[in-house]
């Protein structure tokens, strides 16, 4: 199988990409996991896992009195665990069927997961990465950019539909996700961290984004 050298490809190329808009209005909701347990004890998750705290369930509980009433029809989800606990509660909550997507798996942290993030900031790496965070990867981990590429395709179809959908990720990814849904610069979006907190959503017909806070 031939391979994408993306070493000469430039962030342009990128975004924003081929992502279509949908042919009637409607919103694209993106949600991250509820709180885990090492969110809360600040560790590199990455591609591992942790479970949820009960303070991650209800947040996930949140996001379903929050949706209530909206015509959300599909839920995507990443594979990882954390990510899937989440999306179980809202499948449940709102009775919606949820997909599971490879691609919206976390960014891999490579040597730092499982790590506390105060165990590794003296790391060279977060004094390099500033010079180019967009395609800086921790020690034997990915970039933004490789998280933008592999993302792309499963966005452009999820957009392209016509029904109102949920994205349920993790802070890294998202961050890709809500750069090509709303045809806006990798880099920009590489420093809009999304906290357990937080429902984004994106209206098609005004070209609106909103960062809900969910208490």
């Amino acid at each position: 199988m031939k391979q994408t050298d993306t070493t000469n490809i430039k962030t342009e190329e990128v975004s924003p990409l081929t992502v279509k808009a949908p042919q009637v209005k409607r919103s694209l909701f993106i949600a991250r996991h509820g709180e885990t347990e090492w969110n809360k004890l600040k560790r590199y998750q990455g591609s591992m896992d942790s479970a949820l705290t009960e303070v991650g369930v209800a947040q996930a509980k949140n996001i379903v009195r929050a949706l209530e009433g909206r015509s959300i029809k599909m839920m995507y989800s990443s594979p990882l665990g954390r990510a899937l606990q989440t999306a179980r509660i809202i499948s449940q909550g709102l009775g919606i069927p949820c997909e599971t997507i490879e691609c919206f798996r976390e960014l891999s942290y490579g040597q730092f997961e499982g790590r506390s993030k105060d165990e590794v900031k003296a790391h060279r790496f977060f004094v390099e990465r500033e010079k180019d965070r967009l395609h800086s990867a921790c020690p034997g981990g990915e970039s933004y950019f490789e998280a933008a590429l592999r993302v792309q395709q499963q966005v452009d179809r999820i957009v392209s539909s016509p029904e109102d959908a949920l994205i349920v990720g993790h802070t890294g990814v998202n961050r890709m996700i809500r750069a090509l849904v709303t045809k806006s610069s990798l880099e920009d979006y590489v420093k809009y961290e999304q906290t357990n907190n937080e429902l984004v959503e994106f209206d098609f017909f005004s070209n609106k984004e909103t960062v809900h806070q969910l208490t």
